[in-house]
């Protein structure tokens, strides 16, 4: 029963990913500008994501609102949303990688099972080039048991674009059994962009640190919510 339930919350994922693209919700901050590129056109499918606040000068920070999957007897639960925003690189400068974290929590109530997947897209405006790369979750997914905190990154590296668009098509599944519970949520989204000036080498934030960044504004916020 339990293997049945989670082929079908596969198959159930599966029609989401390829079904036609909504318009987007876009960010309160949708175009902007940082100190070596600018992003334009932000935004997401359903609006889970939220609206990124600009670190360090190169890292986008998410703290998304309601992005959780929660399944309670047997009934499987997907979540998932498509982020999208464009970037371009100001002049004498070059984009040379692209890096996402993601930090969450997750519960298994007797038996059940939690899954952390998503693949990145990063096209080459001028050119007309895709690369792409799929999540590596720690614990690696699908979750069988226990609750704690998971993380999840993945990178696009090695180029050398200066006009490209970033589509992040991200997902979050729970299946319990009868009686029981589960749940899997996404707190925290990191995306750093390492940039190079005239080929005199790039750096690009580790994915820790991305998740400390988080943690931190994680941390404000709630301390602000007490108040």
């Amino acid at each position: 029963m339990m293997t049945a339930a989670w082929l079908l919350a596969i198959l159930v994922q599966l029609v989401l990913i390829t079904c036609p693209a909504k318009a987007l919700i876009n960010w309160t901050n949708k175009d902007g500008s940082a100190g070596f590129f600018d992003w334009y056109n932000g935004g997401s499918d359903k609006g889970l994501f939220g609206n990124p606040t600009l670190v360090g000068g190169n890292t986008f920070l998410f703290i998304p609102s309601n992005f959780r999957a929660q399944s309670a007897n047997g009934v499987p639960a997907i979540k998932t949303d498509r982020l999208e925003f464009g970037l371009l690189a100001h002049q004498g400068y070059t984009i040379t990688g692209i890096q996402i974290t993601e930090y969450g929590d997750y519960g298994i109530l007797t038996s059940g099972k939690v899954s952390v997947s998503g693949t990145m897209y990063v096209t080459n405006l001028d050119a007309f080039m895709v690369r792409s790369n799929s999540f590596v979750s720690t614990p690696a997914s699908p979750i069988s048991s226990g609750q704690g905190s998971w993380t999840a990154s993945l990178g696009v590296n090695d180029i050398d674009w200066t006009n490209l668009k970033i589509v992040l098509n991200n997902n979050l599944m729970a299946i319990s059994s009868i009686g029981s519970t589960s749940f899997i949520e996404k707190k925290i989204v990191g995306g750093a962009v390492a940039i190079e000036l005239f080929g005199q080498g790039s750096e690009i934030p580790e994915p820790a640190t991305i998740c400390l960044l988080g943690l931190g504004a994680l941390s404000l916020i709630r301390r602000n919510n007490k108040k």
